[in-house]
């Protein structure tokens, strides 16, 4: 199995997670509004959702092919380095950052442009902070500087590790 193959199936695995997120999201939003006050801008984020669900299921291929770029040999799982090992879990990890704040920071944006359009159509008792938003921001950019840093990370503390004279 390649890195690359890996790296496909977490993200699929996420394509299905936000595929359900977004047909409950729209389906609770439809129920809670009614049938009166129904509206495109209240069902917008959770139809948005399955939609960037399919995107990513269709190139998932294609972006973990980019994400793997360079070190994508085929992985003997009985002689996996420390190295290959370190750098699989941080891309990981920031997979699973970005893609977990993903929905939410695009839930952020569709507030903001509909607040600044000043639309009607927004559901009364809708109100989130600025510390939500701070805090899938940053997760969303720690997972972003995870995947981009993963090799040089891991090389550091690989060499980190052997001057210790660690037994990797």
């Amino acid at each position: 199995m390649t890195p690359s193959q890996v790296a496909q199936i977490i993200l699929r695995l996420f394509a299905l997670l936000w595929g359900f997120q977004g047909i409950a999201y729209t389906a609770a939003s439809a129920i809670a509004v009614g049938r009166d006050a129904f509206s495109l801008t209240t069902t917008l984020p959770g139809v948005g959702t399955v939609i960037f669900a399919l995107i990513l299921w269709l190139l998932s291929g294609k972006i973990s092919k980019q994400i793997t770029k360079g070190n994508n040999e085929r992985i003997a799982f009985g002689g996996v380095s420390f190295f290959q090992l370190l750098v699989a879990t941080f891309v990981g990890l920031g997979l699973y950052f970005c893609l977990s704040s993903f929905g939410s920071v695009l839930n952020w944006i569709h507030y903001f442009v509909i607040s600044a359009a000043n639309a009607p159509s927004l559901p009364s008792g809708v109100s989130m902070s600025y510390y939500d938003l701070t805090k899938e921001g940053i997760t969303f950019g720690a997972g972003v500087f995870l995947i981009f840093a993963s090799r040089n990370l891991a090389a550091k503390i690989e060499k980190r590790s052997e001057a210790q004279g660690g037994d990797t």
